[in-house]
């Protein structure tokens, strides 16, 4: 693993926590080991997916009421939650996403 991965990996392997401290999943990730990107990637798909049917699910009128609700502002803690989920996943999808499809995305306006 060439040295700007390792830090990459290495940031991860070490980001901190909500209670200060780096996660099972972070603990145990070994950036020496070539499988290490898709264990990641294998993470991040199962968070995701676990959120979405979360919110599709048994969460649906929550975070409809708390979000999207039609007569009253969104709960001002859940509103920042979403932004700052949003912003991840967007980040997320530059760095996953080839280069060549968002500059086909951007040129053909279907982003």
């Amino acid at each position: 693993m060439d040295d700007s991965n390792r830090d990459v990996a290495n940031g991860y392997h070490d980001a901190p926590q909500p209670n200060g401290r780096p996660s099972e999943a972070h603990a145990t990730l070994q950036t020496d080991k070539p499988d290490a990107l898709e264990i990641v990637l294998e993470n991040l798909a199962n968070s995701v997916s676990a959120a979405v049917s979360a919110l599709e699910g048994p969460l649906s009128e929550t975070w409809r009421s708390k979000l999207r609700h039609d007569s009253k502002l969104p709960d001002a803690k859940c509103s920042a939650l979403a932004a700052r989920a949003v912003d991840l996943l967007h980040k997320a999808q530059l760095l996953l996403e080839p280069p060549s499809m968002t500059l086909a995305d951007h040129f053909l306006g279907t982003q």
